[in-house]
């Protein structure tokens, strides 16, 4: 069984998954925002090596600087386009654990083959109110039905030829 005490590390830890996932849903439904007047239209270069049209490049700067109230020296944020989906990568620093705590938003698809937007994404809705005690009790019944599992695969690899 998995026991975790409530340390200041795992408090630090909970407290930037919170504030990725708050800062996550905010930027989710701002870009949508942000792109829905380029909603069936071209957004992408379909030419040499892609990117973005120069009017997006010029929308989405302040984004890539980091121009935002309340993100710190060391998050990040980074808005790309994967194959046909427009990603935005928001990854904040925990200075306790020294980790980040990250969460890839798809927030639209463009055709390939114009560059045109051809939908956008509902905004996400992650969860802000994440507990110690949550998590903990989460690990527990993790583990408990995973050691359970083993010994249901153990019994039934008995009766496999």
């Amino acid at each position: 069984m998995y026991v975790q005490t409530v340390n200041s590390e795992l408090l630090s830890s909970i407290e930037n998954r919170n504030n990725c996932n708050y800062f996550s849903n905010c930027f989710s439904r701002d870009l949508v925002d942000l792109f829905t007047p380029f909603l069936n239209k071209k957004v992408r270069k379909v030419s040499g090596h892609g990117g973005w049209l120069k009017s997006i490049e010029k929308l989405i700067e302040p984004w890539q600087k980091q121009q935002i109230v309340g993100f710190g020296d060391n998050d990040r944020i980074m808005i790309y386009a994967s194959y046909t989906s427009l990603v935005c990568k928001v990854q904040t620093w925990d200075k306790v654990s020294k980790r980040y705590a990250s969460n890839e938003i798809y927030f639209g698809r463009v055709d390939v083959s114009t560059g045109v937007l051809t939908e956008l994404s509902e905004p996400t809705k992650y969860r802000i109110d994440l507990t110690a005690d949550e998590l903990i009790d989460a690990q527990n019944q993790h583990n408990f039905h995973h050691s359970k599992m083993i010994e249901a695969q153990a019994i039934i690899r008995n009766f496999q030829n």
